[in-house]
């Protein structure tokens, strides 16, 4: 991709200050909307499951700190939890996919 400074950037006269910050953006579309109702609970946790609240089907995959896989999971609207009993206490990383989006976050284990 060729960077081209004029399609990236409005250029205004020195010491203007006007609208500077401001930046247009698009709505996301339901695609693109996928996760925003995501929830994964309870976190922190000291039970042997945990539960995500989620829109179509996803693949959950459990990391530990040093970024080893250490679980994984298809999950759906009807069987939406996985078993940690056998996680060790300690905070991981829990990512979950679908399609081609994905979010991580943090997963306490007490």
């Amino acid at each position: 991709t060729t960077y081209i400074p004029q399609a990236e950037w409005t250029e205004f006269p020195a010491n203007t200050f006007d609208d500077i910050g401001s930046f247009t953006s698009s709505v996301l579309s339901v695609d693109e909307a996928i996760f925003i109702s995501f929830k994964m609970f309870p976190n922190p946790t000291n039970g042997s499951s945990i539960f995500f609240s989620i829109k179509e089907d996803a693949k959950i995959k459990v990391y530990n700190l040093l970024g080893k896989l250490v679980l994984q999971k298809e999950i759906n609207l009807n069987n939406n939890e996985i078993n940690i009993s056998r996680l060790n206490s300690g905070i991981y990383i829990v990512k979950v996919s679908s399609g081609d989006q994905f979010i991580t976050k943090k997963l306490i284990k007490k």
